[in-house]
């Protein structure tokens, strides 16, 4: 059975995921704007790791997934930063 931080972390993950999601697609221009500054050191990761032959003007689809790996990536990084700030202010506030 998963420790309860460990549950912790996976619903913050989830929540900041979706979030982000939304954002994206309800803010579209300004989104895209911000992704692209963001996902800036994310995009040549994907580019390493993708075969050159999928790499092709318009695979819209490979872009998707790109974006929404990167954004699945940082929520994950968002999720542990704030449960761990989380878990050190309960432990430094209850003293």
């Amino acid at each position: 059975m998963l420790s309860l931080l460990v549950r912790k972390w996976i619903l913050v993950t989830g929540i900041v995921f979706l979030v982000l999601l939304l954002l994206t697609f309800a803010l579209q221009d300004k989104a895209m704007f911000i992704w692209d500054i963001i996902m800036n050191s994310w995009f040549p990761i994907c580019q390493a790791l993708t075969p050159i032959e999928w790499q092709t003007k318009g695979n819209i689809l490979l872009g998707l997934m790109w974006l929404f790996a990167g954004l699945f990536v940082y929520s994950m990084t968002i999720g542990t930063i704030l449960i761990s700030g989380l878990g050190l202010a309960k432990k430094v506030f209850a003293k």
